[in-house]
């Protein structure tokens, strides 16, 4: 299978740099090229819409038998270095992705390459005797049949919040500092699916500094 470098790098900020907890210092790729990563308080997942052909990578690397039928594991710093294998810029799209397969020998591997200095890392399988721990990721997951309300928040909304909380923290300290958005209880909404609302009202916001409190309010995008 191939796994695009965005999937990886998009779950990667998920993952957990605690070497004691080193069952979540790895990102968790499926059989069905979903990605996974967690360090117990964020889950990210990402999976390629349009995926490339396995027989359409560069030969170079290790030979390649097939892709994994298990779940298998990748460390993060070793994700790192495979997408730094990768070239900067190209007009070979599938470069840009992550070869995840086995060996005749059935070692699951994930290899990288520029056309030049292939990169090739060895992979654990989840279920392994020796393997970590990793969640059961898709217990956790909220369920597509919940209903739930829809909040959209742009991305420079996002980087403003967490800016701001930052600054009024004094760049914070283990698990803060802390954003908390609260949703009116009068506040408007639209449908959004089946049983999904989407919001259109503010959301108040409220950073709680070392020395000061901020309070403010962050629109939702309209989509």
């Amino acid at each position: 299978m191939i796994i695009r470098r965005e999937a990886i790098k998009a779950v990667l900020p998920a993952t957990s740099t605690d070497n004691s907890r080193y069952f979540l210092t790895a990102v968790q790729i499926e059989p069905d090229g979903i990605v996974v990563g967690t360090n117990g308080h964020v889950l990210l997942t990402a999976k390629d819409r349009s995926p490339f052909d396995p027989a359409d990578f560069p030969n170079g690397t290790r030979t390649a038998v097939g892709s994994p039928e298990k779940p298998v594991l990748l460390d993060a710093t070793a994700a790192n270095r495979l997408i730094a294998a990768m070239p900067k810029k190209g007009t070979i799209p599938i470069l840009q992705a992550l070869q995840i397969a086995q060996d005749d020998k059935g070692t699951p591997f994930a290899a990288a390459t520029d056309l030049q200095i292939p990169a090739v890392v060895d992979l654990q399988f989840a279920d392994g005797p020796d393997a970590p721990r990793f969640p059961n990721w898709r217990r956790v997951m909220p369920k597509d049949d919940e209903p739930y309300l829809v909040v959209t928040l742009g991305v420079p909304v996002l980087e403003a919040l967490i800016k701001s909380a930052k600054a009024a923290c004094n760049g914070g300290s283990g698990n803060g500092p802390f954003v908390r958005l609260e949703i009116p209880t009068a506040a408007q909404h639209y449908p959004n699916g089946d049983q999904s609302k989407g919001l259109t009202s503010a959301l108040r916001v409220r950073i709680t500094g070392m020395d000061v409190d901020v309070v403010g309010c962050a629109m939702p995008v309209r989509s």
